[in-house]
């Protein structure tokens, strides 16, 4: 009998441990793909771009200028040498727009460079010559860009959680990610705007948790979002909405991350803080001009500011709001959220008088993160289509009419092309659904006591096997 026990025992240890071992093997793997794709992503972009630079300023001055990457640094190292977190906003060499939370990530590895003894360009350094440009030795050039960059490539992570919860397995989500990398390398490193992908990334990992119903986390995952791109506010009023009972503490906590990145600035210099906040202006002679660079209002000759198309597009987020979550509610699935979330992010291109092509970024990443749910056929088409706007977008031979219906067209041919496709039980025939309160998950009005539905965005057992 004792033997027999141990017997069944160590049986049970052995089948347990074996079990760890297996859960261990599928996270790494579950890992794999989005680490190897940050590496390489970050590789090619850091080399890239700090290669570029050492012979820009000498064989392409004006893409050297163009990279707002070299801008925000400075401003970092400005504002670290001067003025502190207290005046973010403030004096001849602040160039901040917005809200400052990836800046202030730029400030600290700014402080640390310094803090090592690492010069910023312009500052008396050893130099040598490589190919023919000057560029200073062990400059904290080398220390911005990979931080800066890690940090959008580390999107790649709540993405590839969100397209497994969707059910995108296999090449489809090898090729999701991918495309991703791309066009995140596209936004950091070739435009300089790491902060695009980082709030994207939070806006991803906040509809994963509204998806299992996880307000709380999905409050504080898009505030920190908005911290870094106000361009997330936009999908502010569909979360609340679907959060129902939840709305309150989930506006609430998304507010916590902005105001407390923004509190020292409003503190030090509130005037000049409000105005860079909410007049945001822009010069004029650079980025791509629409129509509604005529409506706005000009404070003077090389400052244009966002005026109120900005605004509205704000107010008709709310609007799309109601008919989205209600759309959203009655089928129950994660791959419509993410959709209604790239709608509601499209307002951003449209409504702008000064267009840069990286505004595309975020509507862009969340759109194409579920083209891979279709077939094949659909989700390469809009790859390409996406291709082909932010070719179009990055020319310069569109005038303004042009230019902004090609911006309208491109995000409605991409919303079409990555439409989720009408649910079975959403046909004529089958029991109509309705969510239950608080939680995004499908009820049956028939049957009172039906069992506990998946969560939101649990994959079919067709789409598990693709």
């Amino acid at each position: 009998m004792t033997n027999s026990g141990g017997a069944i025992t160590q049986i049970g240890v052995t089948a347990a441990h074996d079990e760890h071992d297996q859960g261990w093997a599928r996270i790494l793997w579950t890992w794999r793909a989005p680490a190897v794709l940050f590496a390489v992503g970050l590789l090619l972009a850091s080399v890239g771009l700090l290669w570029s630079w050492l012979v820009a300023p000498t064989a392409h001055p004006g893409w050297f200028v163009q990279n707002d990457l070299i801008k925000s640094s400075e401003n970092a190292w400005w504002q670290g040498r001067t003025g502190g977190l207290t005046h973010l906003y403030s004096g001849n060499g602040a160039l901040l727009e917005g809200l400052p939370g990836y800046q202030l990530w730029l400030v600290a590895v700014v402080l640390l460079g310094q803090h090592v003894g690492m010069p910023i360009p312009g500052e008396a350094s050893s130099s040598h010559v490589v190919f023919g440009a000057v560029h200073p030795v062990g400059s904290i050039w080398y220390l911005v860009v990979p931080l800066a960059l890690g940090a959008a490539f580390a999107a790649l992570f709540p993405f590839d959680a969100l397209v497994r919860r969707i059910g995108i397995r296999g090449a489809p989500r090898i090729v999701t990610l991918s495309v991703l990398t791309v066009l995140i390398g596209w936004s950091a490193a070739f435009w300089g705007h790491p902060e695009y992908a980082v709030a994207s990334g939070f806006l991803a990992g906040a509809l994963l948790s509204a998806g299992s119903g996880q307000w709380r986390r999905a409050g504080w995952l898009l505030g920190f979002g908005i911290a870094c791109q106000p361009v997330v506010l936009l999908t502010v009023p569909l979360l609340l909405l679907l959060a129902r009972r939840d709305w309150l503490r989930t506006f609430v906590r998304a507010c916590v991350p902005p105001l407390v990145v923004v509190f020292l600035p409003l503190v030090g210099d509130p005037g000049d803080t409000l105005r860079a906040i909410f007049v945001a202006t822009e010069d004029p002679r650079y980025g791509h001009h629409t129509p509604l660079l005529a409506v706005v209002p000009h404070p003077h000759l090389l400052a244009v500011s966002a005026g109120w198309p900005r605004t509205s597009a704000l107010l008709v987020a709310l609007g799309l709001a109601i008919p989205l979550a209600r759309w959203v509610r009655s089928r129950v699935d994660l791959q419509a959220l993410v959709w209604a979330t790239a709608a509601v992010l499209a307002l951003r291109a449209v409504s702008e008088a000064l267009f840069f092509p990286y505004y595309l970024t975020p509507f862009l990443v969340v759109a194409l993160s579920i083209a891979f749910g279709h077939r094949w056929a659909r989700a390469l088409g809009a790859v390409f289509w996406a291709a082909g706007l932010i070719v179009l977008v990055s020319s310069h031979v569109l005038g303004l009419w042009a230019y902004w219906s090609v911006l309208v067209a491109g995000e409605a041919g991409l919303l079409a092309l990555t439409l989720p496709l009408p649910r079975a039980d959403d046909r004529p025939g089958h029991p109509r659904t309705v969510p239950t309160t608080g939680v995004l998950t499908r009820a049956s009005t028939d049957d009172p006591n039906h069992a506990t539905p998946p969560r939101l965005g649990t994959p079919p057992p067709e789409a598990v096997s693709r």
